[in-house]
């Protein structure tokens, strides 16, 4: 101590919150050591005196009614011990039973004789309300041993009875008068250190009106700004880019000297990580305590998985977490693979099908139509199948099988693991069950041990639990927010929530997140409080408009507010909070800023209006494949060719679907072509519906095939090329395969139209060119036929090749469903032209598509050289 005292450092002190504190004092003034509950020991103490069959509610009563019975050992005054003494209503009863064996602050800090005299000493910081109960026992101890209560009050003024005080405090300082007014009425001798703010700004000016609880003359200066913004991403940048011009501006000012604040911090997290990035070093307050301790998290995506019906999503978020997959020794590729076996199954829900009868049982839902399809079961049972039997194609090979072994054993495991989940046994066999699971699963278990550790140390219950309370219990345990991200780095801008104790003085401060939804919160009265008459006990509105008035008082230099001001969706006008609303006034509107949108990014300029191109020279290969493609989607074998491929993410399904795609319907009609049993590929589908929707599906498919009219057709396999001279300088030599070639011509499923001709016409010219005989095109959803009108095809087909060249080097819109409003020259039928391909949407969104008038006249021409031969003669 003499060291420290020479050196001026601090030290043999301890450090401890209210209810902890009390608690080591009592056992040191007066020898007894009392025992307050936790929540979480209340909840099960009271939960076994509930008289309610559904655990769900049962354990939803109890922890209403713990937290009322804190608060109300507390507050409850008088009433508390006219419960232990006559209790009436049901509560009472449970109140009187619960602390039979054990104490609650008001009962036991009454009953506290005379304190020993030590040499302790205490010092309060931090308070901005006090229960009377505990500020009467500090008084009483502070007779033998000093104590000292640190208060920041907003006004030096007796202004706890004030009718006529600032407007400000009457708004937000209930709090600070209620326990302004305890001190006044206690015989504490006070010394009062108030600290006048002596800089000319408008936020010094408002400092001082609160300190003397007067008016004064308004001042024109930005100390006091208030930022309207479109999103919360948004308002992370706007706060980004003002701290970066307030650093510019101020050389002495630095990130340290930065507290921002929001009602929660956790949703601004991923958009602070974002921007900031090594732009401003920063501290991120108040966090979950899963983006410190993952293994929260991998454990609750376990325990979910039953609830989540063994979904594909969520036993695949399972897998992927890097705790499970690091445990499992998956890397990348093995989980990237198993996502494809999932896809490929069509695995949705369920491990199997007694297991999706019991979960529909418990929802009261009739049963599924028996069979395994889209069950876990039924995936891994097609794999294995095609592991042992030839299909095409085929979804696994015998590289694959070892994790395919894999995947089935760890499922295995996890059904039997978690079969337990529907037990009911006492607390502490529910902590080593959940221990053995995070060893099991868990690459890294040491804070679930410490966290299981504490629900076994408030388990001497052998009562048996379900699921439902354990479930309760762990977001007890789990739900605290304490964690500090970045909290290494010491230069840095500090956010957290507005929290007691969080708005210690800084040069700027930042409040975020003032919508009018947000803040001041809502707290919900219970209907289950049945005290009527105690001491004033602050209510969430007025604990928050207290933060915002300390907010308002810590800020040295500059406190800035930022809101949402427009709804997400309709962008209509959205008000501030009331607390910023009441501000407004102290707010010279030049600093009351409205930052503009974040502008849609601009599209590109506008689409399909060059015509002109260049024909290569030379000897040029071409499979028939990427001629036939020109035709049917030109843009995107324009992107093809610049190695530009747009695919869109699949993503994991958990419902089965109801109906056959376009895609999957054209697909088996393919299939079909091919002479092979529609039918058998479609029930093997992974996407084939199931049930009533899969009987539909099968019927239109049924009716579907009965419609078509299907010669014997083959693939012609063009071996030789097809050499066809464009020009002088340029001959195209054509290989690769024609399919639905049957013994009069070319095979199409599709009706008669000029789509449907369009679709076929490159691959039905180079049929005619390398076997004249083979001159009909076929029709098979009409059985209608049409025979070649031409008499040497090369020349139709130099015109094809002409189009495909274009289609190569400018973006064209001629695709087959727009052929006959181009060549008939009608806007107006083209505007009503619905085009589904991919390729068109996405260039929709991101281009300016000029007007069907221009359009016409752009590509007139070019649709006229490349078809109307062919439309004439058929159509």
């Amino acid at each position: 101590m003499r060291l420290a005292e020479e050196l001026g450092i601090a030290a043999g002190f301890r450090t401890s919150f209210l209810e902890g504190g009390i608690r080591e004092i009592t056992s040191i003034l007066f020898g007894k050591e009392l025992f307050f509950p936790s929540k979480i020991e209340l909840i099960l103490r009271i939960e076994a005196e509930l008289d309610e069959k559904n655990p769900k509610r049962a354990f939803s009563i109890a922890r209403q009614l713990a937290a009322l019975f804190q608060r109300h050992g507390v507050y409850g005054n008088k009433a508390c011990l006219e419960w232990d003494a006559k209790p009436e209503q049901w509560q009472e009863k449970i109140w009187k039973t619960v602390y039979e064996s054990c104490e609650y602050p008001l009962r036991s800090l009454l009953a506290l004789d005379k304190p020993i005299k030590t040499d302790l000493s205490l010092h309060l910081f931090g308070f901005s309300h006090l229960p009377p109960l505990y500020f009467d026992f500090f008084e009483k101890i502070g007779r033998v041993v000093p104590v000292n209560f640190y208060q920041l009050s907003a006004c030096q003024e007796f202004w706890s009875d004030s009718t006529e005080s600032h407007p400000l405090l009457t708004s937000f300082g209930r709090v600070g008068r209620n326990l302004a007014s305890l001190v006044e009425q206690s015989e504490l001798d006070t010394q009062e250190l108030y600290e006048i703010p002596e800089g000319e700004t408008q936020l010094h000016a408002l400092q001082r009106e609160l300190l003397f609880a007067e008016k004064r003359p308004r001042l024109t200066e930005g100390s006091l700004q208030l930022h309207e913004v479109c999103s919360l991403h948004h308002e992370v940048e706007s706060l980004l880019k003002e701290l970066i011009t307030l650093l510019k501006a101020d050389p002495t000012l630095e990130p340290k000297d930065i507290l921002v604040m929001a009602p929660d911090i956790a949703p601004y997290a991923p958009s602070i990580q974002a921007l900031f990035g090594e732009i401003l070093p920063y501290q991120i307050a108040d966090m979950p305590l899963s983006e410190a301790h993952p293994q929260v998290e991998a454990l609750n995506l376990l325990l979910q998985l039953e609830k989540n019906r063994w979904s594909a999503p969520a036993v695949l978020d399972f897998f992927s977490h890097p705790l499970v997959s690091k445990k499992l020794r998956w890397s990348e590729e093995d989980l990237l693979q198993i996502r494809r076996f999932v896809e490929s199954t069509g695995i949705r829900w369920g491990l199997d099908y007694e297991h999706r009868k019991r979960l529909l049982a418990k929802s009261h839902c009739k049963e599924m139509p028996a069979g395994e399809r889209a069950t876990w079961k039924g995936g891994l049972d097609f794999l294995l199948e095609e592991l042992a039997l030839a299909h095409e194609p085929s979804r696994i090979d015998f590289q694959q099988a070892e994790l395919l072994g894999e995947l089935k054993a760890c499922l295995d495991q996890m059904a039997l693991d978690l079969k337990e989940i529907d037990e009911k046994k006492p607390l502490h066999a529910w902590a080593d069950w959940m221990m053995s699971l995070s060893e099991h699963y868990l690459s890294e278990n040491e804070f679930i041990a410490q966290k299981i550790q504490q629900l076994r140390r408030v388990a001497p219950f052998e009562k048996a639990y379900g699921f439902e309370t354990i479930e309760g219990l762990l977001k007890e345990l789990f739900g605290e927010k304490s964690v500090t991200i970045g909290k290494h780095h010491l230069q840095s801008v500090r956010f957290c929530s507005l929290l007691p104790m969080r708005a210690i003085p800084a040069r700027v401060i930042w409040l975020m997140g003032m919508n009018h939804d947000a803040f001041p919160r809502v707290e919900t009265l219970l209907s289950l409080d049945w005290l009527e008459e105690g001491d004033y006990f602050p209510s969430r509105l007025d604990f928050d408009r207290y933060l915002f008035l300390e907010a308002l008082l810590s800020a040295r230099e500059k406190l800035y507010i930022s809101y949402i001001g427009n709804d997400p969706y309709d962008q209509t006008p959205l008000p501030p909070s009331s607390c910023v609303e009441k501000l407004l006034p102290y707010i010279d509107p030049a600093f009351q800023f409205k930052h503009a949108p974040l502008r849609v990014t601009k599209k590109q300029p506008p689409i399909f209006l060059e015509t002109e191109y260049e024909l290569p020279q030379g000897v040029i290969s071409l499979d028939l494949a990427e001629f036939a493609r020109a035709f049917r989607s030109p843009l995107r074998h324009y992107l093809a060719e610049r190695k530009i491929f747009l695919r869109e993410e699949s993503s994991l399904e958990s419902e089965e679907p109801l109906t056959l795609s376009a895609l999957q319907k054209a697909i088996l009609r393919k299939e079909a072509m091919r002479g092979k049993s529609m039918l058998e590929k479609a029930q093997r589908s992974s996407n084939f519906p199931l049930g009533p929707y899969g009987e539909l599906a099968l019927g239109q498919l049924k009716k579907e095939k009965g419609q078509l009219v299907l010669p014997p057709s083959d693939t012609l396999v063009v071996s030789d090329p097809l050499c066809v001279a464009v020009n002088e300088t340029l001959s195209v030599e054509l290989t690769g395969v024609i399919e639905g070639v049957y013994d009069k011509g070319l095979l199409v499923l599709d009706k008669k139209s000029v789509k449907g001709a369009c679709r076929a016409w490159p691959l039905f010219l180079a049929l005619c060119a390398i076997d004249p005989s083979k001159n009909r095109l076929f029709f098979a959803k009409e059985g209608k036929e049409v025979e070649g009108f031409f008499d040497d095809p090369r020349l139709l087909l130099r015109k094809a090749l002409n189009f495909y060249f274009l289609c190569s080097q400018k973006p064209t819109p001629l695709y087959p469903d727009w052929i006959d409003p181009f060549l008939k020259k009608k806007p107006a039928a083209l505007e009503k032209i619905a085009l589904f391909d991919p390729t068109y949407k996405w260039a929709a969104r991101h281009y300016t598509l000029p007007s069907a008038d221009r359009l016409i006249e752009k590509w007139h021409d070019v649709a006229s050289t490349t078809y109307q031969e062919m439309c004439d003669a058929w159509f």
